[in-house]
């Protein structure tokens, strides 16, 4: 199995294999910025895909990003695949005065994280090179937001395992609901690297906070965290 590398290390592709961008679009104004297959969260699990990709657009607002990538072996045949939405920023609609939405901003890093559908008898060793496409609405009137702001984030340990502590404070006029928090572990060059989540079926009025403490995972071999708050406004 392929490791997901040390927190010092430079590396911005894990495994270092070759990706081209595979879709329609033109101008896409998407960058991968860095990738990491890891290993299994335990034996037998399945391994994940973690990927972070920048906004590089001089005025699109992508929001409901959807991302994709698809492996090949040595000899081009498909054997993997990896698709899921990218964590976007807390963003609001009609010029800043719309409800909630998650969107990437020029600029901005997204991130995902989600298990590597695997063909039937392969291994991550086979796989030698990747494509990937994007796709995303553009909410031309979405404007980045603090009304959810995360704050006092640390790492803490769990038996032999670790998980993210912090708090997510509603910082809006209003009460919001569902509040939920994906927290990524980054090397020194935005490199994600492993994730821990929670959500919970809640409300979190205006000026209050939300305490939370993401599921567990097996390493704390990161440089950096990286925090994507959500909620749901009433």
């Amino acid at each position: 199995m392929i490791d997901s590398g040390p927190d010092d290390s430079l590396e911005r592709f894990v495994p270092d294999i070759p990706f081209e961008y595979d879709g329609t679009i033109i101008e896409v104004g998407l960058e991968v910025v860095g990738f990491t297959i890891a290993p299994p969260d335990f034996e037998g699990g399945t391994p994940r895909f973690l990927v972070a990709v920048r906004n590089t657009s001089f005025d699109l607002r992508l929001c409901a990003l959807d991302f994709r990538m698809e492996f090949d072996d040595s000899s081009g045949t498909y054997i993997a695949l990896a698709r899921g939405v990218i964590e976007g920023v807390p963003h609001r609609g009609v010029s800043g005065t719309g409800r909630l939405t998650y969107c990437l901003s020029p600029g901005d890093v997204g991130m995902m994280s989600v298990f590597l559908e695997l063909g039937g008898g392969y291994t991550v060793e086979d796989i030698a090179s990747a494509r990937w496409q994007a796709g995303a609405i553009n909410l031309t009137d979405a404007v980045r937001t603090s009304d959810l702001l995360v704050t006092d984030l640390e790492v803490i340990p769990d038996g032999t395992r670790y998980a993210f502590r912090g708090r997510m404070q509603n910082r809006s006029s209003a009460t919001v609901q569902s509040p939920q928090i994906k927290v990524f572990g980054v090397n020194a060059v935005g490199r994600p690297m492993v994730m821990g989540s929670e959500i919970e079926l809640i409300s979190v009025s205006a000026g209050t906070s939300w305490f939370f403490e993401t599921l567990t995972f097996a390493t704390n071999d990161f440089e950096s965290m990286v925090a994507f708050p959500q909620a749901r406004d009433l």
